[in-house]
């Protein structure tokens, strides 16, 4: 069989590979472009043992030295198409070799990967970070009855308010309650580019949802949008009205036992640490999982600056906000 071996190879053999190995959808090479805003700065790699795949590995390098997680990626960069631990581990020491090249990385693995030692041997700091992960019934009636009562209460209170919820509306006509949602929350500018760049690129694709909340006078309450892959839906970006209780979780129920209809598996819940978001996950049946960040290296003067005009030119804004993966 010989030995492991890594190579950078082109878009599209990482594709045909990617097709066989059923990388999810922070692997996908349309979605990496999308948040990264330059197809250039997304660089493949494949780890073969003969003609057999250990792995694929995309990596963002938005300018020379510094790899990071695109915006709108939780994690990513390492996608075992094995289960052979020496295999594994192998692929892991000549990324990490790869990795050895660069000024700064920060970068978060997967819940499935959990072999985070290599990293931490060669200097890597590590630290746990939280996701809830919901497998769905493949009937929404048996999703219905696993939910708390807090949930089925919002439900209910949606529905005696006259609300209804509408699936694959418009994107275009979400961002107006998107948008002033994410300058709210303090979000840089350049993460609702990314995600609607990420949004349009996978609804072009039949990769996505979007969902509303309306209120019995048809203004909009709530809104959704979940990027799919094969098996999973991921909650990429949420926005809700002022002055209800019930709009989002009542929505993200209806979410959820849409997506069972459609034969979706898994919900991603992507986050939350926040205290007052953690309970929610829960009540609508996520149970936790950890997965790991690694950060190694600092960013000088000169890489915050290239990164700086990188984001600038390539999202339509100019922005004095630095991505929050890319402190040093």
């Amino acid at each position: 069989m010989g030995s492991v071996g890594i190579q950078r190879v082109e878009r599209a053999e990482y594709l045909r590979l990617a097709e066989c190995g059923q990388v999810p959808l922070y692997g996908q090479p349309y979605w990496l472009e999308a948040a990264a805003g330059n197809a250039d700065a997304v660089r493949y790699y494949a780890a073969r043992k003969g003609e057999s795949l250990i792995a694929l590995m995309p990596c963002f390098v938005p300018v020379n030295g510094v790899w990071l997680l695109p915006p709108c990626c939780q994690s990513g960069v390492l996608y075992f198409v094995t289960t052979d631990f020496k295999d594994r581990r192998r692929a892991t020491e000549l990324l990490l070799e790869e990795m050895s090249k660069m000024h700064c990385v920060r970068i978060a693995l997967s819940p499935e990967y959990t072999d985070a030692l290599p990293f931490y041997w060669r200097g890597f700091t590590l630290k746990a970070r939280y996701n809830y992960l919901l497998s769905i019934p493949s009937a929404p009636e048996a999703y219905e009855a696993q939910v708390s009562r807090i949930v089925k209460r919002k439900a209910r209170e949606s529905e005696a308010a006259g609300c209804s919820v509408h699936f694959d509306v418009p994107f275009d006509s979400l961002k107006g309650i998107f948008k002033p949602f994410y300058a709210q929350k303090g979000i840089p500018a350049l993460y609702y580019e990314a995600m609607c760049r990420c949004a349009e690129a996978s609804l072009a694709r039949g990769c996505g949802l979007t969902a509303s909340l309306n209120a019995a006078d048809g203004s909009l309450l709530a809104a959704y949008y979940i990027a799919l892959d094969a098996n999973s839906g991921y909650s990429i970006a949420t926005a809700t009205r002022h002055g209800n209780s019930f709009a989002n979780t009542a929505l993200l129920y209806e979410i959820i036992k849409e997506l069972a209809r459609r034969g979706i598996r898994t919900f991603d819940f992507e986050g939350s640490m926040l205290e007052g978001v953690e309970p929610v996950f829960r009540s609508l049946g996520g149970t936790q999982h950890i997965y790991i960040s690694l950060e190694k290296g600092r960013l000088g003067l000169r890489e915050r600056f290239r990164l700086k005009r990188y984001y600038q030119r390539a999202f339509a804004h100019q922005t004095k906000e630095k991505p929050t993966n890319c402190k040093p």
